[in-house]
């Protein structure tokens, strides 16, 4: 299955800034999820904004109409078939009236809290609660959060999900794994800035922890809060990606990409850098075994990006071949950074000098056209895929924010690549409440 994990920066940092890009936050990226952001906003703690992944999901999946039916679907079963499956339609449900069964590629984690878009309070400074949302907008309601409460990680079965709080009056973040099915949350690692599960089962997580001698270290701590392992590298973690069969990491640090064994925490191999790049950061799994990574190149003082493809156990870098489309997209300067594949092409997502890039599309017939979406947004070039499934694309849309941080105010949005039909799952947009933090979708590899 091909997956590739993203989403809007907090602070200013933006996906799609290359070349001076300066990423002062740290993301672990996992093959089913967005990555996840361990650093601090300019002083080095944790941002009162929140982190949100920078890769989403993609999994084969029902056509695109499947996906956006407004009412519930009941397929009618032959002589001696299973039982009809009926998908509940788009409202509020509770934990106990979640279809286990259904649970997978295309569902989301969201934080919703009550706060009406006309104002001007910060969302994360209010109390919510979280969610675990359908393809057809059935939101299921896990538990009540405390202000400041988003979400960093689910298990492709939604059964676990990592919750990260961080108090802006000590500067001390906690990490907490909620099991969705009993609503109770356990603290895990208490000055993780953000973390990750290390695997898709959710039986550890991962995170950058700085020690007392004021050194960050990459961690995995077991569910009952003990420290499990301390990854060796040189330089500080800032990004990380996590192969579907979770036995390595693929780390970006200060001093360049290393891949590590997600058993011993020791160094397996580094990723190389092509002829003219000037350094390259890995973006997410494309394939279970090969590598998606963005390069920059030495023209224009490394502000122009490309896509690049290489595998993790080890072998040469490849250059995507639809990043030579070049200014078909409207391309300029900045160059590719993101990726995702659909059942229609694939779609390319451009760099920009400050906010969200804008979006192309290479159909599987080789035209290449730019994919604009319907929905309104403030983040520069329109929302953020989260994730592509099939031929829908899981949208982020912020309004009432700046350009380059992004709206206050986020809903989840399913668009259909083929008809351009769209239909909003959770957020204002679907008149629920503002979402605290980005979405982040189920999918993880086997």
């Amino acid at each position: 299955m091909n997956v590739s994990p993203v989403i809007s920066r907090p602070c200013t940092d933006s996906a799609t800034t290359r070349g001076r890009r300066s990423r002062t936050l740290m993301k672990i990226a996992v093959a089913a999820t967005a990555g996840v952001l361990l650093a601090a906003c300019g002083t080095g703690a944790p941002s009162t904004q929140t982190p949100s992944t920078r890769t989403s999901s993609t999994a084969t999946s029902p056509g695109p109409s499947a996906l956006l039916t407004a009412n519930p679907t009941t397929s009618t079963p032959s002589s001696g078939a299973s039982p009809a499956v009926v998908r509940q339609a788009a409202g509020t449900y509770t934990r106990a009236q979640i279809p286990w069964g259904q649970v997978g590629s295309a569902w989301t984690g969201v934080v919703l809290v009550p706060i009406a878009t006309s104002t001007k309070t910060d969302p994360g400074a209010t109390a919510g609660t979280l969610y675990l949302v359908s393809p057809e907008g059935a939101r299921y309601a896990i538990g009540n959060t405390a202000p400041g409460d988003y979400i960093t990680d689910v298990t492709p079965d939604g059964r676990r999900i990592l919750i990260t709080r961080y108090d802006s009056r000590t500067h001390v973040a906690v990490t907490q794994v909620w099991d969705a099915q009993t609503g109770v949350a356990r603290t895990v690692a208490t000055g993780m800035e953000y973390g990750h599960f290390s695997r898709p089962q959710g039986t550890a997580v991962i995170g950058k922890v700085v020690g007392a001698d004021g050194v960050a270290h990459l961690q995995r701590y077991g569910l009952d809060g003990r420290l499990q392992l301390t990854y060796s590298m040189s330089g500080v973690p800032i990004f990380v990606v996590r192969p579907p069969d979770g036995q390595s990491l693929v780390v970006e640090t200060t001093t360049g990409v290393t891949v590590l064994s997600n058993v011993t925490g020791t160094p397996l191999r580094t990723i190389p850098t092509p002829s003219g790049a000037s350094s390259c950061r890995p973006v997410s799994m494309w394939t279970s075994t090969q590598l998606l990574v963005s390069c920059d190149g030495t023209e224009s003082g490394g502000s122009s990006s490309d896509l690049y493809t290489v595998p993790v156990a080890g072998g040469p870098i490849t250059r995507m071949p639809q990043a030579e489309v070049q200014n078909a997209d409207g391309r300029s300067g900045f160059g590719f950074v993101g990726a995702w594949p659909s059942s229609v092409g694939v779609i390319l997502q451009r760099g920009t000098g400050c906010g969200n890039g804008g979006y192309a599309l290479v159909r599987t017939d080789g035209r290449v056209t730019a994919l604009t979406f319907p929905e309104k947004s403030t983040s520069v070039g329109g929302p953020v895929v989260l994730g592509i499934v099939g031929a829908t694309a899981l949208l982020s849309v912020s309004n009432g924010g700046s350009t380059c941080g992004g709206g206050q105010f986020v809903s989840l949005v399913a668009h259909d690549l083929v008809t351009g039909a769209s239909r909003p799952l959770a957020g204002p947009m679907a008149g629920t409440g503002a979402l605290h933090g980005q979405p982040v979708v189920l999918g993880a590899a086997a």
